[in-house]
């Protein structure tokens, strides 16, 4: 819990690293809040790990995953959800296709 809660406050670039390692934790919610840091400190070079996040098999996972890759940083939503199909997972393109959505409305 403490680290997910340190997480949700990461806004410094020169935690790039430890954020991405948080990706990989077992505990989906410190996944869950890597995520969502990466997608307001990340840049192109986080793009396929975001991608990656979207196979995830819990859900906030994935959705904070879809919520970073279409922020701006990491393409258009066309082009991410375009990546996203190639995985051919369909719930990495559902999730896509929810947050783009979300970010229309």
């Amino acid at each position: 819990e403490v680290m997910a809660a340190a997480l949700k406050q990461v806004r410094s670039v020169s935690l790039l690293d430890h954020v991405r390692r948080a990706c990989t934790h077992e505990m989906w919610a410190i996944r869950t809040q890597a995520a969502a840091a990466l997608g307001r400190i990340g840049g192109m070079a986080d793009r396929e790990l975001l991608l990656r996040l979207l196979c995830d098999p819990q859900w906030w996972v994935r959705y904070r995953a879809a919520q970073a890759l279409i922020s701006g940083s990491f393409g258009s939503p066309h082009e991410i959800a375009s990546l996203a199909a190639e995985f051919g997972d369909r719930f990495a393109v559902d999730i896509v296709e929810h947050a783009i959505a979300e970010r229309r409305a």
